[in-house]
């Protein structure tokens, strides 16, 4: 599935094209922006576990992830309406999303508006390892605080970050969703998580089987010249530097004469920068 949108997605530049028998060796630089949001699933609704919890953020609606340029994992609930004031008493309701790393690691990230029993109004989020990918709540062990979640009442969304280093996550891995409950592995948690377990991706768009994280990527190709840079078949890709810096070596056996250079810098599907330079081989 495609990213929800394509906001601003970087820059590239070409800082030089020097060619060598039949390799062309083009080097830059880039940046990159975050991965815009991929829809995981909707769920319709009106499913919440009691009557009136919809008002409290309880009717899930839809979940999103994305990749952040700063290799971040952003998890995000969408629900059918969050309280207008998101300070006061705690509400009992918590964002669960449970799922497994390249089959190998399981992981369940929770959101709360608040710090249950803390006497604390600030959102909390949590990392917990799964003992295998039911993920049950008895089965989860080492709890790792988070950056606080972000709650934003308008948008009716809740966004929660975690490191991919810390799940043991990189660019290439494959993000699958975990067996958490019988409502699916995005849900709302409402009450003692051992009690009860509602609003979950049961209908509507099938979820996505699986996600994988996407990685910073320039590629380069050669050809005529004034072609458009989204359509060109680039052949030859590369990982940047930390900084973002690139080296690429095309080759350009049997071209001649007026060429130009095309590069495109991406990090994910329909999240990419392009450059264009003339260049005489």
């Amino acid at each position: 599935m495609l990213p929800q949108a394509a906001g601003a997605a970087g820059t590239v530049a070409i800082g030089s094209a020097t060619r060598s028998g039949d390799t062309l060796t083009v080097t830059g630089t880039s940046t990159y922006t975050d991965q815009p949001f991929v829809e995981l699933g909707t769920d319709g609704t009106g499913d919440t576990f009691l009557p009136g919890q919809d008002v409290m953020g309880a009717d899930l609606t839809a979940a999103f992830i994305s990749t952040r340029a700063n290799n971040q994992l952003q998890i995000r609930w969408q629900v059918a309406s969050l309280p207008p004031n998101l300070n006061g008493s705690p509400t009992g309701i918590a964002y669960g999303a449970s799922f497994c790393v390249n089959e190998a690691q399981c992981w369940d990230v929770d959101a709360q508006r608040m710090g249950l029993g803390a006497g604390s109004t600030n959102p909390v989020a949590y990392l917990w390892t799964c003992g295998d990918p039911t993920c049950a709540p008895a089965q989860q062990t080492n709890s790792v605080s988070l950056a606080a979640p972000v709650f934003d009442a308008t948008a009716r969304t809740i966004t929660a970050t975690v490191g991919l280093g810390q799940i043991g996550a990189t660019p290439g891995s494959k993000i699958t969703p975990s067996a958490a409950s019988t409502d699916g592995p995005w849900f709302v948690w409402v009450g003692d998580a051992t009690v009860s377990v509602n609003s979950g991706l049961a209908d509507g768009v099938p979820e996505i089987a699986e996600y994988t994280v996407p990685g910073k990527q320039v590629s380069v190709a050669v050809g005529a010249p004034g072609l458009d840079p989204a359509s060109v078949t680039y052949g030859t890709t590369v990982t940047p530097s930390g900084t973002g810096a690139y080296s690429a070596a095309v080759n350009v056996a049997g071209l001649s004469g007026d060429q130009a250079v095309y590069v495109r810098a991406c990090l994910g599907e329909g999240n990419c920068a392009y450059a264009t330079q003339a260049v005489t081989l």
